[in-house]
This record gives C-alpha cells, structure tokens and sequence, in this order.
C-alpha cells in the first residue's frame, strides 16, 4: 500500500541498497510476512531480531507459539545450498544436537521463496523452532566457552557419521575462499585501498594459508560438514546449555579449519585469549579428541579467518560493508602475526 502511495503521488521508490539498514529491515520485514502464508500458521505479531547479515524475525502465533523467520540475502547460496543446510539442521535436530529445527510449509518444503515491493529480487526464507537463552557474546566465561566447545565437538561428531544424500550441496573449504564471490585478496589491484604494510602482510599470510592447506588436502584427514561460523554471537546460552544458530556458512572441510574460524574472534578480542582456548579445547575433548596435528595449526586457520574478513569487505560495493575496513585490518594485523608473519 505505502508503495502504491508514493506512485499514485508521483513519487519514487528508493532503491533498496540506498537505504539504511533499518530502512531494509522494514521491507524485508514485508518479505517475511508473504512467506509465511506458505505456512499453516496464525501470525500475532512479528518483530524483527536483528538485520545485521540475514533478516531475523520472531514469529509470535496466535496460539502462543514462538519460531524464528529468516530472509536470507540475495545471490549467497543456491537453492540446492539452502535445502541442505534445512536437511542438516533436521539431521542434528535428530541426533540431539542443539539448534533450530526447520519447520516444513503446507507443501512440506523447508525453504519459502518470497518477495515484496521495493525488495529487488526474491528471498529464500526459512521457519525454525524458537532458540532459548541470550547471545554467548554477553556471557563470556571460561566455563560457557567451554559448552561452545563441547556444541562444535557434538556437531562435528554427527558430521562424522552422516553420509551426504544425493544432490546435497554444500560449498567446500579446499580454497582460502570458499565462497561464491570473488576473491580479491589476491588482486593487487583490489588492494590498493590498502597500507602498503597491511598489502604484504596479506600476501605473506595467503601463501601461508594455501601451503598449509595444500599439505591438509594431502592427508588423510577426513572431511565433513562443519558449522563454519560458530563465533559467541552465533551461540545462545539458556541455563547450562548452548545452543547454536545461523548454518548459513555451513562448508564441507576439516574440523581444524572450523575450530580456527570460531577462536578467531576470541584471538581478535584479545581478552584472556589463552584461558579461552584452552576452556575451549576442554569442552571440545569431552566428545571428541582435539584435530590439531602439529603445533602452529589452529593458528593458520585463525589467521585464515581474517583473509576472508579482508575480502568481503574489499570485494564488496555495500557502503554498510565498507564501514568494517579498519575493524579487519586491525584483525589481520594480529593473526598474522600469530602465524608467524614477519614483522
């Protein structure tokens, strides 16, 4: 309605990556609510949670039922991609590993296309059970770090066991990028934004990280999916238990390489890094051995973490992405640094 208003007045619509992020989350709220006509719900209310990547909106029934409404953003992650992580999610859901449940819609689909004016393309949507609890990012402890460790360890202990149905589509962590963008941090020319320090610095640390993955490929190690972005911000805590959310990352690779992207943002904090790691690495052997196989190896994959955060802010042409330039220099500066880059 607001839309055909400002058409009957002769106005115009802006351009929905000129807005603010608030003024995305209004339209995308708009999205949410067409796809949950897919579903066999009555909506009371629908608040948005947070707009910072994905769109999150809790869902409020008319029966008093709490669940969680995802607009994911646009061109990330294929359909195939965005049904796998639903039947993953399900699968650990299964095995009792907790984290959100997908919820099918009355076409028994666990993934709803849906759009709405002034949003440029469609969105694949999902509906999952409500997750208890606060953010982990407001509760940090040695012992809390220390359940984030035993949730990425039980996860990883289902992924170990879980043969991939046909058709399952999961990008794979055998590149320092794994992602469908491109990957400027090779491209000299990409990073002339940058200090000349800050240039070498990531070219010493990205034939570090491909030398070092390389050599991981070569062994025997074996692959399975991982959570790959499992940061305190994506764990909720209610009483003594940790949940996990946000699968949108979920990779097929190595469980070094996904226990490296979580301690990455405790290393980047700086705050008692070494009593988290080691709170971690605890509540990792509860369920399962620790994967480092030589001394130095999480740290590259820690350090890696910060390459990515270069490239997706270098590579892309979102002013709400840019803002995060000296945020992930700051990171690559210290990681590197942690795997040995020179001075």
């Amino acid at each position: 309605m607001f839309f055909c208003l400002i058409q009957w007045l002769g106005g115009t619509v802006k351009p929905f990556f000129e807005l603010s992020n608030a003024g995305r989350a209004r339209r995308l709220r708009a999205v949410a609510r067409q796809a949950l006509e897919s579903y066999a719900l009555d909506v009371a209310r629908l608040r948005l949670i947070t707009n910072a990547y994905n769109a999150i909106f809790r869902v409020d029934t008319a029966r008093g039922e709490k669940l969680v409404a995802r607009v994911m953003r646009p061109g990330e992650r294929t359909d195939a991609e965005v049904d796998s992580q639903a039947l993953w999610l399900a699968e650990l859901s299964r095995a009792g590993v907790t984290a959100p449940r997908p919820l099918p819609n009355r076409d028994g689909k666990l993934v709803t296309h849906a759009g709405a004016p002034g949003v440029p393309e469609p969105r694949q949507c999902m509906l999952t059970t409500w997750v208890p609890g606060t953010t982990m990012g407001s509760r940090i402890t040695p012992d809390n770090v220390a359940r984030q460790g035993a949730l990425l360890a039980r996860m990883h202990a289902v992924a170990r066991d879980y043969r991939l149905p046909e058709g399952f589509a999961v990008k794979r962590f055998d590149r320092v990028y794994p992602y469908p963008e491109p990957f400027v941090v090779a491209d000299p020319e990409a990073l002339a934004v940058l200090p000349e320090s800050d240039r070498a610095r990531a070219g010493w640390l990205l034939a570090h990280v491909e030398a070092a993955l390389a050599e991981l490929i070569a062994s025997d190690t074996p692959r399975h999916l991982l959570h790959g972005d499992l940061h305190q911000w994506n764990v909720r805590l209610a009483r003594d238990t940790a949940y996990a959310i946000d699968f949108d990352d979920m990779l097929l690779g190595y469980a070094v390489q996904d226990i490296g992207i979580t301690l990455y943002y405790y290393y980047r904090t700086g705050d008692d890094y070494a009593g988290l790691r080691a709170a971690f690495r605890r509540g990792y052997e509860t369920v399962l051995s620790w994967p480092e196989r030589y001394p130095g190896e999480v740290a590259t994959w820690i350090a890696a973490r910060s390459l990515t955060m270069i490239n997706d802010v270098v590579g892309s042409a979102d002013p709400e992405d840019r803002r995060f330039l000296e945020w992930s220099l700051a990171g690559l500066r210290v990681t590197a640094a942690l795997a040995g880059a020179p001075a």
